[in-house]
């Protein structure tokens, strides 16, 4: 890990103050990207076998009294799998607040979790969201005039978990909290900055925003994912604070997964 010296006296909203109070070598965030890639699929080949999910299933069902017991086995494995995805990611968070307890940094300035604009958030909020989902629509008709089929994994989540009121909980706390707040702490709070403090920012925008596009395994929306992901590297420099990113994240998972449940529902 490099030695970040000593922190900057700047203001923290000085347009030349770093994003974050700590930050790791490139090296070293390229080589994380690579391991929770190489997890990932570990783990995702891991659920969709039987051999995992058939005796969850069992065991679900000897215990269910309603419902779809394979809907919810499935959902619970999904947690179980994004619980150790996130475990991983959350690696170089918990290298982050050892090395910025030693220089007697809080964690939360290490990361960028500092006090926000609501407004300027919400705006920015509002704007990933419709961003986000009109550019990913623009880009799934292309790609279909390609001939390549778009595939969320939004959509994906939904199809594969069941209505019931277990399985939404589940989805939602997932997808709509876990996920944002995680992802956000560890590729904008600590992959971007790291990047950009050595290489400087078109660079680190593109390479972490392709990280964050690739690791999610969904090859047909990786370049949306991508561009998602540098969208909220730029409200995250916009308002200075990572709880700027993580609210924006938040409400583009939430209405994303509204939209793919209410779809399903007319579906079936």
């Amino acid at each position: 890990m490099s030695d970040p010296g000593p922190p900057i006296a700047e203001p923290p909203d000085s347009a030349a103050s770093p994003l974050t109070a700590t930050v790791i070598a490139p090296g070293w965030a390229l080589a994380y990207g690579a391991g929770v890639l190489l997890f990932n699929v570990a783990l995702q080949a891991g659920a969709r076998s039987e051999a995992v999910l058939g005796p969850l299933r069992a065991l679900v069902l000897s215990a269910s009294v309603g419902g779809s017991p394979k809907a919810l086995a499935v959902a619970l494995l999904s947690g179980v799998v994004s619980i150790g995805s996130y475990a991983l990611m959350l690696l170089p968070a918990l290298a982050t607040a050892v090395t910025a307890r030693r220089r007697g940094v809080r964690f939360a300035e290490a990361v960028g979790l500092r006090a926000f604009p609501v407004g300027r958030t919400a705006a920015l909020s509002a704007l990933i969201v419709i961003g986000g989902l009109v550019g990913t629509g623009v880009y799934s008709v292309i790609a279909g005039a390609l001939g390549v089929t778009v595939r969320g994994n939004t959509a994906e989540l939904v199809s594969g978990f069941g209505s019931g009121p277990a399985e939404i909980a589940i989805a939602f706390v997932l997808v709509g909290i876990v996920a944002p707040f995680v992802e956000e702490i560890t590729f904008r709070g600590i992959v971007f900055p790291s990047l950009k403090a050595a290489w400087g920012t078109a660079p680190a925008l593109l390479v972490s925003g392709g990280i964050f596009g690739v690791v999610h395994l969904q090859p047909t929306i990786a370049v949306p994912l991508a561009l998602i992901g540098i969208a909220l590297a730029a409200v995250f420099m916009r308002t200075r604070s990572l709880w700027s990113a993580i609210a924006a994240h938040c409400a583009f998972n939430t209405v994303s997964l509204v939209l793919a449940f209410l779809l399903a529902s007319q579906v079936r």
